[in-house]
C-alpha cells in the first residue's frame, strides 16, 4: 500500500523526514483541521480483502491520546 497524491492534497506530512514515507494530505479549513489522505492498494492486497474480508489499521501515537480514524472506499471530494 503506497499514499499516493491527489488534486485536492494541501499539503505533504514528513516531507523533509527521510525516516517517514511523505504522505500527501488535505487538511480541513474548520476547526478540527482533519487531514484526509489516499492510499494505493496492491493487487496482492486486494486479493487478500477478498479473500478474507479484513483490513487492519493501526495508528502510532507516540504516547498522546488517540485521535479517532475513519477508513472509506468513498471519495470524500465527490
Amino acid at each position: 500500500m503506497i499514499a499516493i497524491d491527489f488534486p485536492e492534497r494541501t499539503n505533504l506530512l514528513a516531507e523533509d523526514q527521510p525516516e517517514y514515507d511523505t504522505l500527501p494530505v488535505h487538511i480541513t479549513d474548520d476547526e478540527n483541521k482533519d487531514f484526509i489522505y489516499c492510499m494505493k492498494l496492491s493487487q496482492v492486497e486486494i486479493d487478500e480483502i477478498v479473500k478474507t474480508g479484513l483490513l487492519w489499521g493501526s495508528q502510532r501515537t507516540f504516547g498522546n491520546l488517540f485521535h479517532p480514524m475513519l477508513m472509506s472506499t468513498t471519495n470524500p471530494f465527490e
